[in-house]
């Protein structure tokens, strides 16, 4: 099979398999098409099944060379690894090329004291169009909105979460834990991330009860968010 038929049955796969809002699917399937262009623009005749992590990583660094930003770099890898595991489930490969691309570091930047002004342009900047926009929203709303400290946010469990009372069981220093509070807004925004989101997430073993993970399904380290 060519780019073509492969894109298009990969699309199908995240609309019909893996449920994903149309927004994604546009943004992963036009990230897989990039790297479809780039072998066209270097004149290699390559089938997608054929790619090897070498090639790839030749990819990587022109999307570093063209000046896009490390959040955009991210989230075409992302893509171009969620296309090669489609190609392991479809038994066209046996392993992902892309699994081994180091992303560039990113983070969240987050000050300890914000403005409510700073707050919002934060939230406004996140790309709402991925996933990681869903969860990174929902941990901007914790941190502030609770006044979590990042070693809690990272350690939230979905068993520290008490929805019908409305708060959160954080573990802090010397191990003492303390109930807070959950806003309307966090709450809203934290449920979403866990039924839209999380719910479609490969979780890796020892992750099952973290509420907030990276892209392989792991909980996020400290390097994460800042």
């Amino acid at each position: 099979m060519n780019w073509e038929i492969m894109i298009r049955s990969y699309k199908i796969h995240l609309q019909v398999e893996r449920n994903m809002p149309a927004n994604t699917v546009n943004a992963y399937v036009r990230d897989v098409k990039k790297l479809q262009c780039y072998f066209q623009g270097v004149e290699i005749s390559v089938n997608p099944t054929k790619v090897d992590a070498r090639q790839l990583n030749k990819f990587v660094e022109t999307l570093a060379e063209l000046g896009l930003a490390p959040a955009t770099q991210s989230r075409i890898i992302s893509g171009i690894r969620s296309f090669y595991d489609f190609l392991i489930v479809e038994n066209l490969i046996t392993h992902n090329p892309a699994e081994m691309l180091e992303l560039p570091r990113k983070g969240l930047h987050l000050p300890e004291v914000l403005s409510l002004d700073e707050i919002t342009k934060i939230i406004d900047s996140i790309d709402m169009s991925q996933p990681q926009g869903e969860r990174n929203k929902a941990m901007v709303e914790l941190l502030y909105g609770c006044g979590l400290r990042v070693s809690e946010l990272i350690n939230l469990k979905l068993s520290d979460i008490r929805w019908e009372d409305g708060f959160i069981v954080v573990t802090g220093k010397g191990n003492k834990q303390r109930a807070i509070p959950l806003g309307k807004i966090a709450e809203k925004q934290l449920k979403q991330y866990i039924e839209q989101v999380r719910v479609h997430e490969k979780i890796k073993r020892y992750s099952e009860d973290v509420v907030f993970l990276n892209n392989r399904g792991q909980k996020l380290s400290r390097a994460m968010i800042f």
